[in-house]
């Protein structure tokens, strides 16, 4: 039961990451292809309900994003 709740507890915490690096990302929306990670991870960083493993989710989810919305724009 205890290993149930942690397990359900990990992926509500890697959920919230996600969510925090979806709003970061759609906050520089329209520009999303021209987003600058280093902008990104501050603002994560700065992000004082997110903890520390949901700002590392966060920021891949946001580098994931950058690359993405780059090839669908042409860039690398």
């Amino acid at each position: 039961m205890a290993e149930d709740i942690k397990a359900l507890e990990d992926k509500i915490d890697e959920l919230r990451g996600m969510i925090g690096a979806l709003t970061m990302f759609i906050l520089e929306m329209p520009e999303a292809k021209n987003v600058e990670m280093p902008k990104m991870k501050a603002a994560l960083a700065a992000d004082k309900t997110l903890t520390e493993s949901q700002k590392k989710v966060a920021t891949d989810m946001c580098r994931d994003l950058k690359h993405g919305a780059a090839e669908r724009a042409g860039g690398h």
